[in-house]
Protein backbone atom coordinates (compact mmCIF):
# COMPACT_ATOMS: atom_id res chain seq x y z
CA UNK A 1 0.00 0.00 0.00
CA UNK A 2 1.07 3.75 -0.83
CA UNK A 3 1.45 5.99 1.90
CA UNK A 4 0.67 9.21 0.85
CA UNK A 5 1.00 12.60 2.45
CA UNK A 6 -1.61 14.50 0.50
CA UNK A 7 -4.05 12.60 -0.64
CA UNK A 8 -6.26 15.15 -3.02
CA UNK A 9 -5.42 18.33 -3.99
CA UNK A 10 -7.62 21.29 -5.56
CA UNK A 11 -7.64 24.72 -6.76
CA UNK A 12 -10.57 26.92 -6.53
CA UNK A 13 -11.65 29.01 -9.42
CA UNK A 14 -8.57 27.62 -11.82
CA UNK A 15 -10.38 28.10 -15.00
CA UNK A 16 -12.11 30.64 -16.11
CA UNK A 17 -16.03 30.60 -15.86
CA UNK A 18 -16.32 31.13 -19.97
CA UNK A 19 -13.70 28.12 -20.48
CA UNK A 20 -16.23 26.03 -18.43
CA UNK A 21 -18.84 27.05 -20.64
CA UNK A 22 -16.93 26.25 -24.19
CA UNK A 23 -16.04 23.07 -22.16
CA UNK A 24 -20.05 22.03 -22.12
CA UNK A 25 -20.94 23.53 -25.42
CA UNK A 26 -18.05 21.62 -26.75
CA UNK A 27 -19.07 18.88 -25.43
CA UNK A 28 -22.89 18.32 -26.10
CA UNK A 29 -21.65 18.04 -29.81
CA UNK A 30 -20.51 14.80 -28.90
CA UNK A 31 -21.98 11.52 -29.52
CA UNK A 32 -23.56 10.85 -26.10
CA UNK A 33 -22.90 7.11 -24.34
CA UNK A 34 -25.06 6.38 -21.22
CA UNK A 35 -22.52 3.77 -20.35
CA UNK A 36 -19.26 4.28 -21.88
CA UNK A 37 -17.06 2.02 -19.43
CA UNK A 38 -13.41 0.82 -19.40
CA UNK A 39 -11.82 -1.22 -17.39
CA UNK A 40 -13.00 -4.02 -15.62
CA UNK A 41 -16.58 -4.34 -16.98
CA UNK A 42 -15.40 -2.88 -20.11
CA UNK A 43 -13.34 -5.95 -21.01
CA UNK A 44 -15.74 -8.46 -19.88
CA UNK A 45 -18.59 -7.05 -21.83
CA UNK A 46 -17.07 -5.43 -24.83
CA UNK A 47 -20.70 -5.22 -26.34
CA UNK A 48 -22.17 -3.80 -23.31
CA UNK A 49 -24.52 -1.77 -24.59
CA UNK A 50 -26.38 -4.29 -26.01
CA UNK A 51 -26.30 -6.67 -23.07
CA UNK A 52 -28.91 -6.04 -20.83
CA UNK A 53 -27.85 -8.26 -17.95
CA UNK A 54 -24.08 -6.34 -17.75
CA UNK A 55 -26.49 -2.47 -18.10
CA UNK A 56 -28.40 -3.78 -14.96
CA UNK A 57 -25.25 -4.19 -13.02
CA UNK A 58 -23.54 -1.41 -14.55
CA UNK A 59 -26.59 1.38 -13.47
CA UNK A 60 -26.01 0.31 -9.74
CA UNK A 61 -22.67 1.62 -9.80
CA UNK A 62 -22.91 4.06 -12.17
CA UNK A 63 -25.29 6.04 -14.04
CA UNK A 64 -24.32 9.06 -16.15
CA UNK A 65 -24.33 10.30 -19.69
CA UNK A 66 -20.66 11.06 -21.06
CA UNK A 67 -18.92 11.62 -23.86
CA UNK A 68 -15.55 12.06 -25.07
CA UNK A 69 -13.53 14.61 -26.02
CA UNK A 70 -9.86 15.86 -27.47
CA UNK A 71 -9.60 19.01 -27.71
CA UNK A 72 -5.96 20.53 -27.72
CA UNK A 73 -7.05 23.88 -26.13
CA UNK A 74 -8.92 21.52 -23.09
CA UNK A 75 -5.68 20.06 -22.63
CA UNK A 76 -3.52 23.54 -22.36
CA UNK A 77 -5.31 24.64 -20.11
CA UNK A 78 -5.62 21.61 -18.07
CA UNK A 79 -1.96 20.35 -18.15
CA UNK A 80 -0.10 22.66 -16.46
CA UNK A 81 -2.32 22.35 -13.08
CA UNK A 82 -1.63 18.51 -12.99
CA UNK A 83 2.01 18.97 -13.54
CA UNK A 84 2.11 21.15 -10.67
CA UNK A 85 -0.14 19.55 -8.47
CA UNK A 86 1.61 16.90 -9.02
CA UNK A 87 5.16 18.50 -7.59
CA UNK A 88 2.83 20.68 -4.41
CA UNK A 89 1.35 17.73 -3.56
CA UNK A 90 4.99 15.66 -3.62
CA UNK A 91 3.45 12.85 -5.51
CA UNK A 92 6.18 13.25 -7.99
CA UNK A 93 4.52 10.34 -10.11
CA UNK A 94 5.96 9.61 -13.72
CA UNK A 95 3.40 10.08 -16.31
CA UNK A 96 3.81 10.92 -19.77
CA UNK A 97 0.39 10.24 -21.43
CA UNK A 98 -2.89 11.97 -21.46
CA UNK A 99 -6.28 10.19 -21.91
CA UNK A 100 -9.00 11.39 -23.85
CA UNK A 101 -11.06 13.96 -21.85
CA UNK A 102 -14.39 12.26 -19.96
CA UNK A 103 -16.83 15.06 -20.29
CA UNK A 104 -19.30 14.16 -18.03
CA UNK A 105 -23.45 14.45 -17.21
CA UNK A 106 -25.57 14.10 -13.99
CA UNK A 107 -29.14 14.43 -14.29
CA UNK A 108 -31.92 13.74 -11.32
CA UNK A 109 -30.48 10.34 -9.52
CA UNK A 110 -27.54 10.03 -11.67
CA UNK A 111 -24.44 9.19 -9.69
CA UNK A 112 -21.36 6.84 -9.66
CA UNK A 113 -20.61 4.66 -6.70
CA UNK A 114 -17.28 4.36 -5.15
CA UNK A 115 -14.68 3.15 -7.21
CA UNK A 116 -11.55 3.91 -8.33
CA UNK A 117 -9.98 5.33 -11.53
CA UNK A 118 -6.88 2.85 -11.58
CA UNK A 119 -7.04 -0.73 -12.27
CA UNK A 120 -4.63 -3.95 -11.59
CA UNK A 121 -3.60 -4.28 -15.04
CA UNK A 122 -1.41 -2.19 -17.52
CA UNK A 123 -3.57 -1.52 -20.52
CA UNK A 124 -2.81 -4.56 -23.32
CA UNK A 125 -4.21 -4.24 -26.75
CA UNK A 126 -5.57 -1.19 -26.69
CA UNK A 127 -7.42 0.93 -29.65
CA UNK A 128 -5.05 3.69 -28.73
CA UNK A 129 -1.13 2.49 -28.91
CA UNK A 130 0.22 4.70 -26.65
CA UNK A 131 -1.74 3.60 -23.94
CA UNK A 132 -0.29 0.51 -24.23
CA UNK A 133 1.50 -1.10 -21.27
CA UNK A 134 1.03 2.38 -19.11
CA UNK A 135 -1.94 2.58 -16.00
CA UNK A 136 -3.56 5.18 -15.07
CA UNK A 137 -1.58 7.15 -12.49
CA UNK A 138 -3.24 11.15 -11.66
CA UNK A 139 -7.06 11.49 -12.15
CA UNK A 140 -8.13 15.31 -12.90
CA UNK A 141 -11.92 16.57 -12.11
CA UNK A 142 -12.93 20.05 -13.44
CA UNK A 143 -16.78 21.45 -11.92
CA UNK A 144 -18.22 22.77 -14.77
CA UNK A 145 -21.56 23.98 -12.85
CA UNK A 146 -22.23 26.20 -10.41
CA UNK A 147 -23.16 24.69 -6.88
CA UNK A 148 -26.48 26.20 -6.79
CA UNK A 149 -27.66 25.22 -9.80
CA UNK A 150 -27.80 21.27 -8.35
CA UNK A 151 -28.24 19.46 -5.44
CA UNK A 152 -26.86 16.09 -4.36
CA UNK A 153 -23.78 15.22 -6.81
CA UNK A 154 -21.45 16.02 -4.16
CA UNK A 155 -17.56 14.84 -4.79
CA UNK A 156 -16.26 12.58 -2.24
CA UNK A 157 -12.87 10.58 -1.55
CA UNK A 158 -12.75 7.64 0.88
CA UNK A 159 -9.46 6.55 2.93
CA UNK A 160 -7.96 5.14 6.06
CA UNK A 161 -6.48 7.53 8.74
CA UNK A 162 -5.02 5.07 11.06
CA UNK A 163 -7.88 2.42 12.10
CA UNK A 164 -10.44 5.02 10.70
CA UNK A 165 -12.52 5.17 7.25
CA UNK A 166 -12.49 8.69 6.32
CA UNK A 167 -15.10 10.49 3.71
CA UNK A 168 -14.03 13.93 2.90
CA UNK A 169 -16.96 15.71 0.93
CA UNK A 170 -16.06 17.93 -1.66
CA UNK A 171 -18.65 20.59 -3.65
CA UNK A 172 -16.79 23.33 -5.11
CA UNK A 173 -17.38 26.18 -6.93
CA UNK A 174 -17.23 25.78 -10.77
CA UNK A 175 -13.90 26.14 -12.47
CA UNK A 176 -12.08 24.29 -9.48
CA UNK A 177 -10.33 21.75 -10.23
CA UNK A 178 -9.47 18.36 -7.95
CA UNK A 179 -6.11 16.10 -8.91
CA UNK A 180 -5.93 13.07 -6.99
CA UNK A 181 -3.53 9.56 -7.58
CA UNK A 182 -6.12 7.14 -9.49
CA UNK A 183 -6.10 4.53 -6.96
CA UNK A 184 -7.77 6.76 -4.81
CA UNK A 185 -11.75 5.88 -3.56
CA UNK A 186 -14.01 8.44 -4.61
CA UNK A 187 -17.94 8.66 -5.75
CA UNK A 188 -20.51 11.68 -7.07
CA UNK A 189 -23.30 10.94 -4.62
CA UNK A 190 -26.58 11.17 -6.72
CA UNK A 191 -28.20 14.54 -8.12
CA UNK A 192 -31.30 15.22 -6.56
CA UNK A 193 -32.03 18.49 -8.59
CA UNK A 194 -30.36 20.27 -11.54
CA UNK A 195 -27.81 18.69 -13.46
CA UNK A 196 -24.17 18.75 -12.55
CA UNK A 197 -21.38 18.74 -15.44
CA UNK A 198 -17.49 17.56 -14.52
CA UNK A 199 -14.93 16.65 -17.01
CA UNK A 200 -12.35 14.13 -15.87
CA UNK A 201 -8.61 13.52 -17.19
CA UNK A 202 -6.43 10.37 -16.82
CA UNK A 203 -2.54 10.89 -16.87
CA UNK A 204 -0.81 7.57 -17.75
CA UNK A 205 2.38 6.19 -16.85
CA UNK A 206 5.07 3.43 -16.69
CA UNK A 207 3.70 0.80 -13.54
CA UNK A 208 5.08 1.85 -10.55
CA UNK A 209 8.08 -0.06 -9.51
Amino acid sequence: MMILSTNYYYYHKVIPEKVCDDIVKTGKQFYESKLGVTGDIGSKYPDIENNKKAINKLVKIRHSTIRWLQENWIYESLLPIIREANKSADWNFQWDYVEQAQFTEYGINQHYDWHCDAWGKPYKNHKYKSYEGKIRKLSLSLNLTHPEEYEGGDFQFRYRKGKQTKIDNLKLPKGSVTIFPSFMEHRVKPVTDGTRYSLVVWCLGHPYV
